[in-house]
């Protein structure tokens, strides 16, 4: 009846609910069954796989479906497309950084460092993160740029939002001598221009499976330039 199918729909959003929130299936479209959370995770699995050791772009959905064992027409039930798998990818790669950063900026391994010292932990943490998830960091930023997909847009937002505000509070502290309006406009044109050098060196450029001696230099000279910047009361 015209009743029984008005009610099938939020039955199976409840079911959807209970099997996974909505952040955990951010991109994805949501199972109505057990076994459909199993073939999500599955393929989410395979293709972040993929994407950290192939280029993003050489990466078909056939791969991903091959790889997970499952059809190109079950990749399509689970996500809309290839870049709806990428921005759940990146959900839970955000995740995964934010408590990472969490841990290495908590008050107790950081109350004796001193402002280059954070700077420096930063830096080092931004570029090695840079580095080893580059096949899913580097296609996200470009999607994002290029496209409308605004869930991507905001959930790297999101992400730089609440990892400046870790760093900037740390540097705050280290700041006392300087007044906090200026200290916060240093902090915020430091974190534009070191954030940049790093994008553009780590990800957009050649792929390493590690820092380099080079790029581990860079992440120096840049700690070096932005604690005498942050320092320069004059400035």
């Amino acid at each position: 009846s015209g009743r029984h199918k008005q009610k099938m729909p939020a039955r199976r959003r409840a079911r959807a609910l209970i099997l996974a929130s909505p952040d955990e299936l951010l991109g994805a479209l949501p199972p109505r069954q057990p076994r459909s959370l199993v073939a999500t995770l599955a393929l989410a699995d395979h293709g972040r796989a993929l994407f950290l050791a192939q280029p993003y772009e050489s990466v078909s959905v056939a791969d991903i479906a091959r790889a997970a064992g499952r059809s190109v027409g079950a990749f399509y039930t689970r996500f809309p497309t290839k870049e709806h798998l990428l921005v759940h990818l990146a959900a839970t790669l955000a995740e995964e950084l934010s408590q990472s950063l969490a841990e290495a900026l908590a008050p107790a391994c950081v109350a004796d460092l001193t402002l280059e010292d954070v700077v420096y932990r930063y830096l080092e943490l931004a570029a090695d993160s840079f580095v080893r998830y580059r096949g899913i960091l580097r296609p996200a930023t470009l999607v994002a740029r290029q496209t409308h997909n605004l869930e991507l847009r905001e959930l790297l937002r999101r992400f730089n939002t609440e990892a400046h505000s870790r760093f900037r509070t740390l540097l705050l502290e280290r700041l006392s001598f300087v007044a906090e309006s200026t200290a916060r406009r240093r902090i915020d044109n430091m974190i534009l221009w070191t954030s940049a050098a790093l994008r553009e060196a780590l990800l957009y450029q050649e792929p390493n499976s590690r820092l380099t001696r080079v790029q581990a230099d860079l992440v120096r000279d840049l700690t070096r330039a932005a604690s005498l910047f942050l320092r320069d009361i004059d400035a």
